[in-house]
Formats: C-alpha cells, sequence, structure tokens
C-alpha cells in the first residue's frame, strides 16, 4: 500500500503542472472525471476476479497496467492520452487496492484484523507523504516526464514483491483460517 499511494498521490500533485507544460491544462479536469468512474467499474470488475482466480492473479496485471500509465503519462501529449492513462490508472490502482486489502485481511487471524487494517492505512498515509516529497526532487531534477518514468519503480517494486512472495502470502492466509 505504501508503494501504491507513493505513485498515486504523486498524480495528484504533479498532473495538472505537467499537463500545463504539454499544452493540455484546459481540459485535463477530465483525466480525475475518468480516473474515478473507470474505478468503480474497475473495483467491481477485479474483485469478481480476485474471488473466482484468486487475489495475486488479478492484481498482477492491474499493477502492471498501472505501471504502464506512468509511462503513458510522460509521454502525454494531448487530451485523449492523458484519458487513456487515466483509465489505466484506474483500472491498476483501483484493482489492486480492495483485493490487496482483502488479502491483507485473510492473511491474519480474525482477532487481529483491526490492527492489520491500521497497519495498511498506515502505509497508504506514509506513502501520501513521502510520494509527492520524491516526485517533486525528481521533477525539480530531471523534469516531470522522467519523473513519470521513475515513478514506474515502486510498481516493479510492488509486482516483485507479489511474485516473490506468493507462496509465504497464500501460506499466511491458510494459516490465519486453520487451513494448514
Amino acid at each position: 500500500f505504501l508503494l501504491l499511494a507513493m505513485t498515486s498521490h504523486s498524480i495528484n500533485a504533479f498532473l495538472v503542472l505537467f499537463s500545463q507544460r504539454q499544452g493540455v491544462s484546459s481540459n485535463i479536469g477530465y483525466f480525475f472525471t475518468v480516473s474515478a468512474i473507470s474505478m468503480l467499474v474497475t473495483k467491481l470488475l477485479i474483485g469478481k476476479l480476485a474471488d473466482k482466480y484468486g487475489v495475486l492473479k488479478a492484481v498482477t496485471p492491474a499493477l502492471i497496467c498501472y505501471a504502464a500509465a506512468f509511462l503513458l503519462i510522460s509521454y502525454s501529449r494531448t487530451l485523449p492520452m492523458f484519458l487513456l492513462a487515466a483509465f489505466l490508472t484506474s483500472f491498476g490502482f483501483g484493482g489492486c487496492h480492495p483485493a490487496l486489502f482483502a488479502l491483507c485481511m485473510k492473511s491474519v487471524p480474525e482477532e487481529r484484523r483491526g490492527a492489520a487494517s491500521s497497519t495498511t492505512f498506515i502505509g497508504i498515509d506514509l506513502g501520501s507523504l513521502v510520494g509527492p516529497v520524491i516526485a517533486g526532487a525528481l521533477a525539480e531534477r530531471l523534469g516531470y516526464a522522467d519523473m513519470w518514468r521513475i515513478m514506474i519503480v515502486p510498481n516493479v517494486v510492488a509486482i516483485l514483491m507479489l511474485v516473490l512472495f506468493r507462496n509465504r502470502m497464500e501460506q499466511a492466509g491458510n494459516e490465519a483460517h486453520g487451513a494448514v
């Protein structure tokens, strides 16, 4: 959640400034409209896919789309490009957030769900804090386009963590529910 929040809040902090430099500032508000509508649909879709195929199989493609959105943003020069990036962002973030939260709750015993929930939200809060600070420093030193490209790194790290720790996460979920 820390990694997702870092990148998500960087979009909120810098997209309008970047779009102004790209000459698309007058209608960039549609990015957030498309993002919100797409996120509603995505959360329903990914939830069903996670139930049917497992959280990890549903989240991995969503994370890949989320990373691709940052690459697309970095090259966006027109409103349609930004709107496609909005859809990819929502598919990625909207798909990951509820599925990963469910995985967190599944991986702990019922009596520890309050602590697990709080820990999850602390990760989100820390990501909200450090993401825009790091992104701002990158934008100042390298420019916005490179900042967007570098913000793909937290997404790649999240994908690698899912792949590397998949068995451990599944085992923790099974142990928390007595299905050893």
